[in-house]
Order: C-alpha cells, then sequence, then structure tokens
C-alpha cells in the first residue's frame, strides 16, 4: 500500500524538482535538481525492499537476510570507492546501481 502513495508522489517529486527547488531555497541550489531526480529514483523503491526484507523476516529466513544485508553493504562499499573520484553525481548514482543489484538478489533468495 505504501509503494502505491510513494511511486506517484517521488515520481511527481523528480518531474517537478526545478520547480520545487527554487520555491524552496531558490535560484542558486538549482545545480542540485540532478541530485534530487536521482536519489529519488532510488528511494522510490526502498518500500517494495523493505517488504522483501520483512518477508524474509516472516518466513524465519534470517540466514538469507543476513547474508543479503552483507551481500549489499560489501557492494555498496566496492561502488563506493569506484565512484569517489567521480564526484558527488557519480555517488548518486551509485545509489541506484547498488540498488538496482541488491533488488535483484532479493529475487534470487526466494
Amino acid at each position: 500500500m505504501s509503494a502505491f502513495l510513494i511511486f506517484p508522489f517521488v515520481v511527481g517529486l523528480a518531474s517537478g524538482a526545478e520547480p520545487f527547488r527554487t520555491l524552496l531555497v531558490g535560484e542558486k541550489w538549482l545545480e542540485t535538481v540532478p541530485l534530487l531526480q536521482l536519489v529519488s529514483f532510488v528511494y522510490m523503491w526502498y518500500p517494495v525492499h523493505s517488504i522483501n526484507l520483512n518477508l524474509l523476516q516472516v518466513k524465519w529466513r534470517s540466514d538469507l537476510f543476513l547474508k543479503l544485508e552483507i551481500f549489499k553493504k560489501l557492494l555498496g562499499i566496492l561502488i563506493l570507492f569506484i565512484t569517489l573520484p567521480y564526484g558527488v553525481k557519480a555517488l548518486c548514482g551509485r545509489q541506484i546501481i547498488a540498488s538496482v543489484i541488491g533488488f535483484n538478489h532479493e529475487y534470487l533468495l526466494y
């Protein structure tokens, strides 16, 4: 149910990021609009990730939950060190890559 509420909100936020950002903090922060759009794409999928992880706990598969979390943290750290020299946009893009890979591995565990 939360995904049905969050998806349209976040898509609307990403599509209207420029006027929203200008309204809140002014013209000098317009450079952060692409960052807001990238990060909003990542957090759009957060309810789905949490539901999948909760299903693992409900099924008493804490072993898979632990393996998945360790994998996602190690992957995030690896991608962090790879993208660190390329700037803030690359770090936001890193979140998308780690999120997609982690999401796909959640389904591989079932």
